[in-house]
């Protein structure tokens, strides 16, 4: 049932899509066809190989070494899990930026200038929730991963304290 494990981004029993699951976090929904076409599977992706499509695809399309270092993993871990539209609209949401699903120099300049950063982070964190949570209300399908969902957000919140 889960959408990232499918070509098409439909679950099981679509048409046209193709069952190829994920590795190293990097799933099949966004990868698996360009793979195919390349004669490769998921199964065949190297570990340099995935730092390299998170670090250009995800981190570098953040510009997360331009924001505040208290967001740069968060921003990165959602986009990572949710798309790079998504991080970009939660963070916009958050730094009260036009929400255009970019980020760009002004959604970078209002998260680096923000008086209070730890509540910025907390104001993330919470739309990255509302985002999962909004998920299970259009697709009831859905709601078995909402658990695992919130605590991938919640490990995050662990690991970014510490840093």
């Amino acid at each position: 049932r889960d959408y990232g494990n499918w070509t098409d981004g439909k679950a099981r029993g679509s048409k046209g899509g193709v069952l190829m699951g994920t590795k190293y976090g990097i799933s099949a929904r966004v990868y698996g066809e360009a793979l195919r076409k390349s004669g490769m599977t998921i199964k065949d992706l190297t570990a340099d190989q995935a730092k390299d499509i998170y670090k250009i695809d995800y981190w570098n399309k953040c510009q997360c070494d331009k924001l505040p270092e208290q967001l740069r993993y968060p921003v990165f871990s959602c986009a990572v899990n949710c798309g790079t539209t998504t991080a970009a609209n939660i963070l916009q949401r958050t730094v009260l930026a036009i929400v255009d699903g970019v980020i760009g120099s002004a959604t970078i300049k209002a998260a680096r200038y923000c008086r209070d950063v730890n509540g910025m982070v907390e104001d993330y964190f919470y739309y990255w929730r509302q985002h999962y949570e909004n998920i299970v209300e259009k697709d009831e399908s859905q709601r078995c991963f909402l658990n695992g969902w919130i605590a991938r957000i919640k490990e995050v919140q662990r690991v970014n304290a510490a840093l």
